[in-house]
């Protein structure tokens, strides 16, 4: 019988190739662009990006490219794991371990989100060490920039909670929506079924959009009557976490009942 940390670790080796392409690109595009700028602009950062991150004028140009396509690159990622996660779904080969169908959809969902933590790791990394070459070379001190950010450590663990849970609740409902476009289109009698799922698709989306407004809606409006206060953080988390876990439960019985796997 296979474990589950096996199943994830041969998962999460498989993903992180992904991870390492998007980072090699983002490298580059840090370097290119930086050579790029600095030859239009010999004399420093143009005003656009000293007015974004204020400091010395060469190193703002790879520390605010650095920062800029990290949102790009954390965004690819994301579309990359869904896609990934789809076609492990539907993947005779993953299926023919000697481990049950719940573990596999679980280890596909957790080392999504598990490259999602590696490559945010990895930028933070590299994001600090050009931050601190940055920092030193406009006369600051980093670690006083950077005392009041985190200065809370309740509200650094929120925000963590925050982006984890975020990533869940995409990858459950982007497996909710394949899932349900396939048991429905299974059931209708047409003859071309790729289109019947892509406006099945577009319906669920449409559903689940309005849905989801309505509940936060009314979620916040219950939370600012209860507390007469703003909405924290903390009630985002609370449903990202619950919308992932009644999705998660969902896929799993969609997939067991309904979704055949392939080659």
């Amino acid at each position: 019988m296979t474990s589950f940390g096996k199943i994830f670790n041969q998962m999460f080796l498989r993903k992180s190739r992904y991870v390492h392409l998007i980072l090699l690109i983002q490298l580059f595009s840090i370097i290119f662009l930086s050579l790029l700028i600095l030859i239009q602009n010999p004399h420093g950062a143009p005003d656009i990006l000293l007015s974004m991150f204020p400091g010395n004028r060469f190193w703002t140009i790879p520390f605010s490219i650095s920062v800029i396509t990290t949102v790009f690159a954390d965004l690819t990622l994301c579309g990359l794991m869904c896609w990934q996660n789809q076609k492990i779904n539907i993947s005779t080969t993953w299926h023919l371990a000697p481990i049950s169908e719940n573990k596999v959809y679980l280890s596909n969902i957790l080392s999504s989100v598990a490259e999602c933590v590696y490559i945010f790791i990895i930028q933070f990394i590299w994001d600090l060490i050009i931050g601190l070459i940055f920092e030193s070379t406009s006369g600051r001190n980093m670690i006083n920039d950077l005392a009041p950010t985190f200065s809370d450590a309740s509200d650094d663990l929120e925000l963590i909670i925050f982006l984890i849970a975020l990533v869940l609740i995409i990858f459950t409902f982007v497996d909710f929506v394949n899932f349900s476009s396939h048991a429905i289109s299974d059931f209708l009698p047409v003859k071309n079924a790729k289109w019947v799922r892509i406006l099945i698709v577009a319906i669920l989306i449409i559903i689940a959009a309005y849905l989801f407004l309505n509940i936060n809606s009314y979620i916040q409006d219950r939370v600012n009557q209860t507390f007469n206060s703003y909405v924290e953080l903390w009630t985002l988390n609370v449903e990202y976490l619950c919308g992932a876990i009644i999705f998660g439960i969902l896929n799993l019985w969609l997939k067991n009942k309904y979704v055949e796997t392939k080659n």
